[in-house]
């Protein structure tokens, strides 16, 4: 299992998400209580892939995600946040997994890895919980002997799980790939997005334009510019 370089800053983890020094009561065969766990730090920390746009490079270093998402209280793209989640869930005593996924594109399947999601128990009957999309939380229960539970659809287009249970720095080559590459979606607009349980505000700039937007999503799908 992944662990960071230093041991897990559960307090600090717990106000970040706004759980205020309360150690949770978990447990794999809970499913609920880790997706409200889930979904705290779903609503806290934003998606955002605001240093690439620095010129820096994504690290899936355990200690470096704690560090930037709970220390620095900043965001994060997919494996950034989802790395968090399943670094908390293992020092809760989850059973939880990476797992690989492609992101459903316009031509078909994008790149393997191109997404990391997460999912707890054991066996057959598993529950995804990803709270790293970019958009809406993702939440469906998944059997990775069978493929045709692997199709997770969202509200940002969905993708197709590998199946296989990863470590973090099994993620590294992607996370440089959407930092660096010029056809990466996330070298070429700047985003930042947070879900605050009743609208979702999203600070974007694509390539070529010219300032920033701020779009606010009401929970019926009203959007203001």
């Amino acid at each position: 299992m992944t662990k960071p370089s230093v041991r897990f800053p559960t307090d600090a983890y717990l106000t970040r998400i706004g759980v205020a020094h309360r150690r949770p009561a978990l447990a794999a065969h809970d499913p609920d209580a880790v997706e409200a766990l889930a979904r705290r730090q779903h609503r806290t920390i934003p998606f955002e892939n605001l240093d690439i746009h620095r010129g820096l490079v994504v690290n899936v270093a355990a200690g470096v995600i704690v560090d930037k998402l709970v220390t620095r209280r900043r965001g994060g793209i997919c494996y950034e946040l989802n790395g968090l989640l399943l670094l908390a869930l293992r020092e809760f005593g989850i059973d939880a997994q990476a797992i690989g996924a492609q992101v459903r594109i316009d031509t078909g399947l994008g790149l393997p890895l191109g997404h990391m999601a997460v999912v707890i128990g054991r066996g057959r009957r598993r529950r995804l919980v990803d709270v790293g999309f970019g958009g809406e939380m993702a939440t469906a229960d998944v059997d990775l002997d069978d493929p045709h539970t692997w199709e997770i659809a969202s509200d940002g287009g969905g993708y197709v799980l590998d199946g296989v249970p990863r470590e973090l720095d099994e993620f590294a080559g992607m996370a440089r790939w959407h930092s660096t590459d010029a056809s990466s979606r996330f070298t070429g607009s700047v985003i930042c997005t947070r879900d605050d349980g009743g609208s979702r505000h999203t600070l974007t700039s694509r390539r070529g334009e010219a300032g920033y937007r701020l779009v606010t999503t009401d929970a019926d799908g009203t959007r203001v510019s």
